[in-house]
């Protein structure tokens, strides 16, 4: 994809980049690509949480979280 000139080039062409993606990518390829994304995002949430468990502070970051959460 070209960048463009101004924000509204960028737009134009994203939306030219995403329609020639759409007619040339499967549903099922597509499909392929969307799980592998979120399953990756999944993954680096978990290791980031396993990382704060590793440290003292990082506990204590874990515990204010859960009490955000609880409110």
């Amino acid at each position: 994809m070209k960048p463009g000139k101004t924000n509204k080039e960028d737009r134009e062409n994203f939306i030219n980049f995403w329609v020639e993606f759409m007619k040339s990518v499967s549903d099922r390829e597509w499909s392929k690509q969307q799980v592998e994304f979120i399953n990756s995002q999944l993954e680096m949430t978990r290791n980031f949480y396993k990382s704060l468990e590793k440290t003292d502070e990082g506990k204590k970051t874990l515990r204010r979280l859960i009490e955000m959460k609880n409110r």
